[in-house]
């Protein structure tokens, strides 16, 4: 399955904004929940779609993650099942703020903040070749502040 990306405004039939009880309704059940107690966050996994929902404290939807082997697009440019070097090159092409993120325990992270975007990707540990990637819209004001947290 491959999912439209729509920055500022959600990934397929999922917005910003929207609450869980509607994304259930959209998506049904979800496979998985998850708890994030320490940020008082719920994340729903609907794995057999390649999606997944994180909701704040209030029950609104922040954060959309595609999750393979679903495919991503922007404006018809694919951004998943890249190198690294390309899939920043992709998202390069829609916003020129684009930038590799600091280097993390399992890999690395390309970030287009103009979009709200974030791809991250998960490397086998020897051999440093791409094993998996996701990518991951994030809600605008959500977007803000993390860049904010980030430079502080």
């Amino acid at each position: 399955m491959r999912f439209e990306v729509r920055p500022g405004d959600g990934i397929g039939m999922l917005r910003f904004g929207m609450l869980r009880k509607e994304a259930r309704k959209r998506l049904g059940e979800p496979d998985e929940t998850h708890e994030w107690e320490d940020v008082e966050e719920t994340q729903d996994f609907w794995l057999d779609d390649g999606l997944s929902g994180l909701y704040d404290g209030e029950g609104g939807l922040v954060e959309i993650m595609v999750l393979p082997p679903a495919g991503a697009a922007v404006d018809g440019v694919s951004l998943l099942g890249l190198e690294p070097a390309a899939a920043a090159e992709a998202l390069r092409s829609l916003d020129a703020g684009t930038e590799f993120g600091e280097q993390t325990g399992v890999g690395e992270h390309i970030v287009a903040p103009g979009l709200g975007l974030v791809i991250e990707m998960d490397e086998d540990e020897e051999s440093d070749a791409v094993v998996s990637a996701q990518l991951i819209a994030v809600e605008p004001a959500r977007m803000a502040r993390l860049l904010t947290e980030d430079t502080e």
